[in-house]
């Protein structure tokens, strides 16, 4: 997460604690204003007795406003921006209370506060609006005095209302802040607009790192339902290794792929099927790999896979100079019941655009050839033993019709070389045993 997105809710945390904070305030200061407009309309000669009811009415005003910030200060159901703009209604209000009343000075000051607390508590645009608002409150107060001159005004009021000057820098002003929140209103849609274009555009990205992801996914799918078929129907694992091999170098373009797998006797691995002319040399010369050495045979030794990106600087890297142009490579036991039977080894001749997910594919090949390794292991011992059992059974039936000793050992020479396998057999008899077994049976 960055720190931005870290220091957000705090952010919004404290401006919630300050508009609460200012609220209490407010609620004070307009609490202790009423009051002393009571206090002073109570000192109030009785000359001035229309002043004295404008105090009045002022100092009900304020305690009003106090009693409507305690309120909100109390209350917790109200939301954050109901209270913020409460707040800065509530001292708009007062400014512009002031204005027309016998305090145009603290009135436009009013005004300003209410402009910083827009400021605060919400954002620029909201500032700009609120100050433009409060300078066209100001102008209307000095035209009015202006153009009634028989309006009761203190000395703030007619100083500020008798020239012209007044009115034209207020127009100027207003001008400015119109132009102003042009300005901003311009570069708040401007930012809208860019922000709205890298949302595309990371939209945009998604989407095309999705299809990606699911076109990687597809291709997965295919190339497995590949494997099955052909474990399915080849039960020779030579031609089996090699047409998976095949198989998996098409469909991911891959520069060389090679099966290597495990003598039991010697722990030596032993290339069982590879594509290509260098495959093809690599088979005819039965090129064998040490347990633990190279990429593969650390695969094999540490039964877990191998990426490597740039082979040239991998100190376990094992060159072939049949395959001068292998940049990446990725080497993966294929194991069954968690035993390793042999390496799948795949080179390319550039670094792969997304080795997860090519690791991840090629683990669950791996997982299939190592299934079908070992169930046309266990076919070929099936085999075999239904094939010795049917030539033993073939020799018994011979035996028991063979006319002589001879004969017998024959039969038995023949389907032994057919049993075994072995270059030549032969049977011999001592003479004497011989002669003894004829005499008994006569």
């Amino acid at each position: 997460m960055s720190t931005v997105a870290q220091n957000a809710p705090l952010a919004e945390t404290f401006r919630k604690d300050l508009m609460l904070t200012l609220t209490g305030v407010f609620a004070a200061a307009y609490l202790l204003g009423g009051l002393s407009l009571f206090i002073s309309q109570s000192t109030v000669d009785s000359v001035v007795f229309d002043l004295a009811n404008q105090t009045v009415y002022s100092g009900i005003l304020m305690l009003f406003f106090s009693i409507v910030c305690t309120i909100f200060y109390l209350t917790n159901r109200a939301s954050y921006a109901l209270k913020s703009f409460s707040l800065v209604s509530l001292v708009f209000l007062t400014g512009g209370y002031f204005l027309f009343t016998n305090w145009l000075l603290f009135g436009v000051l009013v005004l300003l506060l209410a402009t910083f607390l827009s400021s605060v508590l919400f954002n620029l645009q909201t500032s700009v609006f609120v100050l433009l608002a409060a300078q066209i409150l100001v102008s209307a107060a000095l035209a009015w005095f202006r153009f009634i001159p028989d309006t009761s005004v203190s000395i703030f009021q007619q100083a500020a209302g008798l020239s012209w000057l007044t009115l034209l820098i207020q127009t100027a002003v207003i001008a400015t802040l119109f132009f102003t929140l042009t300005i901003v209103l311009i570069n708040a849609n401007n930012t809208a607009l860019h922000k709205q274009e890298a949302l595309k555009n990371q939209l945009d990205s998604d989407q095309k790192t999705l299809e990606e992801r699911v076109y990687e996914h597809t291709r997965t799918l295919d190339i497995t339902q590949d494997v099955n078929r052909l474990i399915s129907t080849i039960l020779d694992e030579n031609r089996l290794i090699g047409d998976v091999a095949e198989q998996i170098r098409k469909a991911f373009n891959y520069y060389h792929v090679q099966v290597y797998l495990i003598q039991p006797d010697t722990k030596v691995l032993k290339i069982a099927g590879a594509t290509g002319e260098a495959g093809t040399a690599l088979l005819i010369g039965e090129h064998k790999l040490d347990w633990g050495i190279g990429l593969v045979g650390r695969a094999a030794k540490e039964n877990a896979p191998i990426h490597v990106d740039n082979v040239q600087e991998s100190e376990d890297w094992v060159p072939n100079s049949l395959l001068p142009d292998t940049v990446s490579e990725i080497a993966v036991p294929i194991t069954w019941d968690n035993t390793v039977l042999g390496v799948l080894d795949v080179q390319d001749n550039k670094q792969f655009a997304s080795a997860e997910n090519h690791i991840n594919t090629l683990e669950t090949i791996a997982k299939q050839l190592g299934t079908a390794i070992s169930n046309v292991n266990i076919f070929q011992q099936a085999e075999e033993q239904l094939k010795r059992e049917s030539i033993l059974n073939e020799m018994s039936l011979k035996l028991q019709v063979a006319p002589d000793v001879y004969s017998s050992m024959r039969v038995v020479g023949k389907h032994i070389s057919s049993v075994l396998e072995p270059i030549s057999v032969k049977i011999s008899l001592d003479p004497e045993l011989l002669q003894q077994s004829q005499g008994g049976s006569e």
